[in-house]
């Protein structure tokens, strides 16, 4: 069975970051899951990605990203594995959506920049 999605906004410019992280490998982590803020599914694309601690790039439709790695590896895993058995803290929302929450020792960065050109490289 074929899962299809409706293409959405920012699909070109996930597109676009696919490309860029193929012809510069020091842009991204290998393995980075590239996925567009407005698709429908967002919520449980980014959940995989999480759950497998793989690094994600979200690609909104004016060009920013929302870029998160894990770091320390498997050591980070563990405890992350650790720190999930600990009593939680409340969680406050101020938007209609639920917010999303990134594991433990994950690098979070928001990039401003377009990639670069590919007629540049």
């Amino acid at each position: 069975m074929e899962h299809t999605r409706e293409k959405t906004v920012a699909d070109p410019l996930v597109t676009e970051r696919l490309i860029a992280a193929a012809l510069d490998a020091d842009r991204y982590l290998d393995g980075t899951h590239f996925l567009p803020s407005d698709a429908a599914d967002l919520a449980p694309m980014l959940a995989r990605a999480l759950e497998t601690r793989s690094p994600v790039a979200v690609i909104y439709r004016d060009g920013r990203e929302l870029l998160a790695t894990p770091v320390l590896g498997r050591l980070g895993g563990l405890a992350a594995a650790i720190k999930k058995r600990l009593p939680a803290r409340a969680s406050v929302t101020t938007g209609a959506a639920a917010p999303v929450i990134f594991p433990p020792f994950y690098r979070v960065e928001l990039r401003e920049s377009q990639p670069r050109s590919l007629s540049n490289s």
